[in-house]
């Protein structure tokens, strides 16, 4: 199963953040250098990797900051499930 990737990067996004998960350089980053403005996310487009499957560019853009994610096509029936297993969990 492909994960998502920094097109900044070109790393794997694994690392936990209050925006979600973002690769290690990112992280470091947002560390040292808070965005500034306000956030903005939009799918950009939706290309086609090297092995022909498709995928979505999702970004999210500050004034300063922007973090562009490659995301396997997916993504949207991994999060659609994961958040089915929180509305059903016993804790909602």
């Amino acid at each position: 199963m492909m994960k998502t990737v920094c097109l900044v990067h070109q790393l794997p996004e694994d690392q936990p953040s209050s925006l979600g998960l973002i690769c290690c350089e990112c992280k470091q980053r947002l560390g040292c250098e808070a965005p500034q403005g306000n956030c903005r996310s939009f799918w950009e487009s939706q290309p086609v990797i090297s092995n022909g499957d498709p995928c979505a560019v999702f970004t999210l853009a500050w004034n300063n900051f922007r973090i562009r994610s490659l995301h396997p096509s997916t993504a949207w029936d991994e999060l659609e499930r994961d958040a089915k297993e929180v509305l059903n969990s016993p804790h909602c």
